[in-house]
């Protein structure tokens, strides 16, 4: 009877172990599954948001005024953002003399987006930031290359550089904060379908 016993015990506890270890083992491959697929899924969105905006950039858009801080900003993979500006430079010419203190600028957006993180207030107030980043850092650049190296030829170059900021910065604001907007629209929705699901 004993022997009964502990068998059964031991049938149980072995069983109840490979079942255990069965149900970690899909556990585990059913998540690594669907953050493959997110992961796979939010670098397809990316790529498609950085063909958009090198696309935009080809006089489709007022001059200055483009999608491209915005995606930097919010797109979230420095790799396609950086790789849209290499192409249309390429295609268009943009490297001149200085222009690796644009890219420095260009590098301005992911970074507080970096700083940013989630938050909405953050990035509200980040994005504008990171525009007159990318403003002071671009506009150095043309000044180390085609000004005069003082304090009158400094000041030269970022007064006449104001009127294409402003137009930077209308765009980064407008695709920026817009797309913002869609996110909180797109969250109220979601809780107003929840609460109706609930009820």
């Amino acid at each position: 009877m004993k022997k009964l016993l502990y068998n059964s015990c031991d049938f149980c506890n072995s069983h109840h172990f490979y079942n255990s270890r069965d149900f970690c083992n899909s556990y585990h491959f059913y998540n690594s599954r669907a953050f493959c697929n997110s992961h796979s899924g939010s670098n397809s969105r990316s790529f498609l948001a950085a063909c958009l905006t090198y696309l935009s950039r080809f006089n489709f858009l007022p001059a200055n005024i483009s999608p491209l801080g915005s995606y930097g900003f919010f797109g979230g993979n420095p790799f396609f953002y950086f790789l849209s500006i290499l192409a249309f430079d390429f295609f268009k010419g943009g490297f001149y003399q200085g222009f690796l203190w644009t890219y420095l600028g260009f590098a301005a957006y992911p970074f507080f987006a970096f700083l940013a993180k989630k938050s909405f207030k953050k990035q509200l107030l980040f994005l504008p930031l990171a525009s007159f980043t990318f403003f002071l850092l671009s506009n150095f650049g043309v000044f180390f290359a085609w000004y005069e190296h003082s304090w009158q030829g400094l000041l030269s170059c970022y007064m006449l550089a104001l009127p294409f900021y402003s137009r930077t910065l209308l765009g980064d604001l407008f695709f920026g904060y817009g797309f913002l907007l869609l996110k909180q629209v797109k969250k109220v929705a979601f809780s107003r379908v929840s609460d109706y699901n609930v009820l």
